[in-house]
């Protein structure tokens, strides 16, 4: 397990991933979570909004959905100091087991299922064990 202020205070290989333990403090995305989510074009990284009447170029674009997290882990718990990490989950992802970036964008069920986990991570003491990489 790495610290998070080992990540974030070292110069690091930005190609590595690194296995971390960290707890939510606050989630934040777009107005809503549908707007949060984009089409993607993983070639050039070229990064467009999305609506429900938005279709993608097979192998060529996807969409991503992104949210922000404020974390802490134990090397920072008890100061007043956050890290921000990016969730950036495109329909090969299973954060969210059974909902994809497409369903969050056209689903209402779905947008109400990740909004009650963004919620509970939230309000709970709930520690996630990740893997992360720095960009």
């Amino acid at each position: 397990m790495t610290e998070l202020i080992t990540l974030t205070k070292n110069k690091i290989d930005s190609s590595k991933k690194y296995r971390t333990r960290f707890s939510v403090c606050a989630t934040k995305y777009g107005k809503d979570l549908a707007s949060s989510v984009k089409i993607v074009t993983p070639k050039t990284g070229e990064i467009k909004d999305a609506n429900a009447k938005s279709t993608v170029v097979k192998g060529k674009q996807e969409f991503t959905f992104f949210s922000e997290f404020l974390v802490k882990d134990h090397s920072n718990l008890l100061s007043n100091q956050f890290v921000r990490i990016v969730l950036k989950l495109d329909d090969n992802s299973e954060f969210f087991p059974g909902i994809s970036a497409s369903d969050i964008l056209k689903k209402k069920k779905a947008q109400d299922t990740v909004a009650a986990c963004f919620k509970n991570l939230e309000k709970f003491n709930v520690w996630i064990e990740a893997s992360v990489s720095i960009s």
